[in-house]
């Protein structure tokens, strides 16, 4: 679930870093959709760009703060996406609808 949420807010907000992904997630509250850890959603990252579902597109350095790599969805991230909201749309436990909300591909 935390890789559809990924490609999902990217989707939607356009090249982002994990933090401001991170920020979005506890903003929305999808903590009511899923449990994401800073660790885990880093850890997904990773994951996706490794699949080449997310392209790292720029690191932002700072002497204040640690570095933000900044990554967009690819082509296949975004049939991958697709995929994600089949698979979990078709599920019976998986949550697509929180406080009478429900989630499609376009509502990221």
């Amino acid at each position: 679930m935390i890789p559809l949420l990924i490609l999902g807010i990217l989707l939607e907000i356009g090249e982002s870093s994990p933090y401001i992904v991170l920020s979005t997630i506890k903003k929305r509250n999808y903590k009511y959709l899923v449990h994401v850890t800073t660790g885990s959603l880093y850890y997904n990252f990773k994951q996706l760009e490794k699949s080449k579902y997310l392209k790292l597109t720029r690191i932002e350095k700072s002497d204040s703060y640690p570095d933000q790599s900044f990554y967009q969805v690819t082509d296949q991230g975004n049939q991958h996406f697709t995929e994600l909201m089949d698979k979990y749309s078709n599920s019976h436990d998986a949550p697509m609808s929180i406080n009478g909300t429900s989630f499609s591909k376009h509502s990221f």
